[in-house]
């Protein structure tokens, strides 16, 4: 199968914004005389969402009712020197280049504040860069970017998804009719066993097996378009 569409996240992956996401945590906390966090505290928290990474930065003692007030101090601050260290990653910017010279659609993703993600996507990736407004609100339908675990649900899922269509391109019809029972199913069953119902048992290790061999040539591929 050839992939015609990339997409990249956009902290930790294509720009390292690491720096001036901790100076901005501490910005906020120095303020308010409260203890100061490393570096390797605040980036433990990051990937989460802004709410996450302040609540978990602050200290305990802050009610959850306040929170809001010292999220917007981080907001201010953040929007003001966001491009104090930011930059992409080695190689990155030639490496997107290359993907679009050999006509590749590229996207870029995040579950940043928007104010943090459209200056960034301007300033390093250029006019062709195409920014949707509505993608302020991603947030409102992923509630699990405020849940425990959620890459591991993330990796369960993708696992899961990746063994039925597998099942079905390997064995057509038959597999197609056992998806249906599983979708049937709805919420009558744990997970575990709906998925069991398509022929799919995350008790063992295959399916995750099979998403890493995947995921291994999609590497494989990646490595091949870039030389």
């Amino acid at each position: 199968m050839k992939y015609t569409t990339i997409v990249f996240d956009c902290d930790g992956t294509l720009l390292d914004t690491s720096t001036d996401l901790y100076n901005s945590v501490n910005y906020v906390l120095r303020k308010h005389n409260f203890p100061e966090r490393s570096m390797a505290e605040v980036k433990a928290k990051l990937g989460n969402a802004v709410a996450y990474l302040m609540r978990h930065c602050l200290p305990s003692t802050v009610a959850d009712s306040d929170l809001e007030s010292y999220i917007d101090e981080f907001k201010a601050y953040y929007g003001e020197h966001l491009k104090d260290t930011t930059a992409p990653y080695d190689g990155i910017l030639d490496m997107l280049d290359l993907l679009r010279k050999k006509g590749y659609k590229i996207a870029i993703v995040s579950n940043k504040i928007q104010e943090g993600v459209t200056p960034l996507n301007k300033e390093y990736f250029g006019e062709e860069m195409v920014s949707d407004d509505e993608i302020a609100l991603e947030w409102a339908r992923i509630p699990h970017f405020y849940n425990p675990f959620y890459v591991y649900q993330y990796a369960t899922g993708i696992s899961a998804a990746i063994a039925l269509s597998k099942k079905i391109m390997n064995e057509g019809e038959s597999a197609v009719k056992d998806y249906m029972k599983f979708l049937t199913g709805g919420g009558s069953k744990d997970p575990i066993d709906l998925l069991k119902m398509a022929g799919v048992n995350m008790a063992e290790k295959e399916p995750v097996q099979q998403a890493l061999n995947l995921f291994g040539d999609l590497l494989d591929q990646m490595e091949e378009i870039v030389k």
